[in-house]
């Protein structure tokens, strides 16, 4: 992320929905919970409303966060402990989340219209490694 911003000091960050689900379901099953979002609605309902954060106000994320404070407790550590920046929260945090809400927040690229996914990216990723035929093309 430094990286990205040191050579494009003027880009705007955005973070992709699916990825962030993704990231979610992996969170899932390294704490064994897999196999609750297949047969447990309320479970699934939690889990939803998780990734719904993404589409809160970045200004009413920590109300939002809050009164999801006793849902899948395991997720929402994980949540803060990478995406939300929260000081002093629970004695834990002493850093910036590495993905702070201002990259991975839908709610403006919902209000301007913005593409929720990088899938376009990904498209002309896989074109050009095609193209060139090669795993990881270096330019």
């Amino acid at each position: 992320m430094n990286s990205v911003r040191q050579a494009f000091p003027h880009a705007e960050l955005h973070g992709c929905l699916f990825h962030l689900t993704k990231s979610m379901r992996r969170q899932l099953s390294e704490n064994g919970l897999p196999q609750c979002y297949s047969a447990e609605p309320r479970f699934v309902l939690h889990a939803k409303m998780i990734i719904a954060l993404a589409f809160v106000p970045t200004d009413n994320l920590d109300d939002a966060f809050d009164a999801l404070s006793n849902e899948l407790p395991p997720i929402l550590n994980w949540l803060e402990d990478i995406y939300i920046v929260r000081p002093g929260r629970n004695n834990r945090r002493n850093r910036p989340a590495l993905f702070p809400p201002e990259i991975w927040s839908m709610y403006q690229s919902t209000i301007s219209g913005i593409d929720k996914t990088n899938n376009h990216a990904e498209a002309a990723h896989r074109r050009l490694k095609r193209e060139l035929d090669v795993i990881q093309p270096s330019i």
